[in-house]
């Protein structure tokens, strides 16, 4: 799967769901990203 689009709302969305890893290393596994925003995002 290709990585998501590096933009401000994705990079800020990654830094407040998954805390253990940088922004850009998340979004370069972007089924990993999505199931953390499933699981922990918040409305």
């Amino acid at each position: 799967m290709k990585p998501l689009p590096v933009t401000p709302e994705i990079l800020n969305g990654a830094r407040r769901v998954v805390w253990f890893k940088t922004p850009e290393k998340e979004l370069a596994d972007p089924v990993h990203f999505l199931a953390h925003v499933m699981t922990y995002g918040a409305p």
